[in-house]
């Protein structure tokens, strides 16, 4: 258009006025301050939308609300969120508070994989969540991994494992998960067998059986096994 003008890309997060970067093999600048409200806030939808924590009651204009009275601060203020603070905000009454209230209760009661995926990690995906979850079966296992046992997992290469290491060595991350549980959150329990005679072998189960698919992957992983997609 005529009247069209270039976009200067900012070298400062509008934001948190921190400067932005350009990873080496990228194409984008990013702000790469881990307490920018901006990407706090985008942390923080990811990590209660549906696939991950999945909080039905916590929604995006919610969470904007959250962080900018500083209710919010880290993940672990969710959790901590009383009555009377949702109350003091604005447009909320008592019945809604008590559905977000209720919505984050629930949402404790969760999987390894979607909890390690509702924290955003880069480049770990659902099924990649999945992945790491059926390899280290606790969330302990998970925060001690070590770059050799990631890359045991066969669909995770040295990009994905760094970027996994990168995330694991964020002590406040660490200790915000290891606090969630403190918290209440819970997992499901794995029916794999950490030391059934099948430990360190994976499976795909595919073609005609004599028995069912689910019934085969039980049989595996109650001896041990892992089933890969």
């Amino acid at each position: 258009a005529k009247n069209s003008e270039p976009f200067i890309i900012p070298k400062n997060c509008p934001s948190c006025g921190e400067k932005t970067q350009k990873l080496e093999g990228e194409v984008v600048s990013r702000c790469i301050n881990t307490i920018c409200p901006a990407i706090f806030k985008e942390s923080l939808k990811h990590f209660v939308s549906r696939r991950a924590m999945n909080m039905e009651k916590v929604g995006d204009r919610l969470i904007e609300t959250l962080v900018d009275e500083n209710l919010v601060q880290n993940y672990t203020d969710l959790f901590k969120l009383k009555k009377s603070d949702l109350l003091s905000l604005e447009r909320q009454g008592d019945k809604s508070v008590d559905n977000i209230l209720k919505s984050v209760e629930i949402s404790k009661k969760t999987t390894l994989a979607g909890f390690i995926y509702a924290f955003g990690i880069r480049f770990v995906g659902e099924q990649t969540a999945k992945l790491i979850s059926d390899h280290y079966i606790t969330l302990d296992r998970f925060l001690s991994a070590t770059s050799d046992s990631l890359l045991e997992i066969p669909e995770i290469g040295p990009k994905v494992a760094e970027s996994i290491l990168s995330w694991l060595g964020n002590k406040n991350l660490v200790k915000q998960a290891q606090e969630l549980t403190k918290l209440g959150v819970s997992f499901e329990t794995s029916q794999r067998n950490l030391t059934g005679p099948l430990v360190g072998k994976s499976f795909v189960v595919t073609e005609t059986l004599p028995v069912k698919r689910e019934e085969a992957h039980e049989i595996i992983e109650k001896n041990g096994g892992k089933i890969l997609s």
